[in-house]
């Protein structure tokens, strides 16, 4: 299910907000590429992910080492951030993610994983509008 919110910012260009809501066993991912390839979207900032992953594999820093790790069961994501751009006919980008475990949040790139529950992802983006042509004379 997706939700598009807008504001106009500046003449030329819409600022909107696209709303993603992915149901359990989703590959995240993949379901955020297809909603910016099914909105023509050419380049977004993920701004908001609220939600629960599994089966997933992240990198991050821990103490000037650079690790990844394997989710552990059901885990919840507290924030993301990241920004994908079209190049050619896929996306290229991070997706950041702040996962909790136990009393340690880890901060670091979702290289893949599926929703567990539910998750909701927001992305931000411009959509330039079309000049206006002029007729003469």
């Amino acid at each position: 299910m997706e939700e598009l919110h807008s504001r106009i910012c500046g003449e030329k260009a819409i600022e909107q907000v696209l709303t993603i809501q992915l149901e359990d066993d989703d590959d995240i991912l993949k379901c955020l590429k297809k909603a910016m390839l099914e909105n023509e979207i050419k380049e977004g900032r993920i701004i908001e992910v609220r939600g629960f992953w599994k089966k997933g594999v992240m990198n991050y820093f821990l103490k000037n080492q650079y690790k990844s790790r394997k989710t552990l069961g059901i885990e919840k994501i507290t924030a993301g951030s990241g920004k994908f751009a079209k190049e050619g006919n896929d996306f290229i980008g991070d997706l950041h993610i702040v996962t909790k475990i136990g009393n340690q949040l880890l901060n670091g790139s979702l290289l893949e994983g599926k929703t567990a529950r539910e998750l909701e992802i927001k992305v931000k983006f411009c959509r330039f509008l079309e000049a206006k042509t002029q007729k003469t004379g």
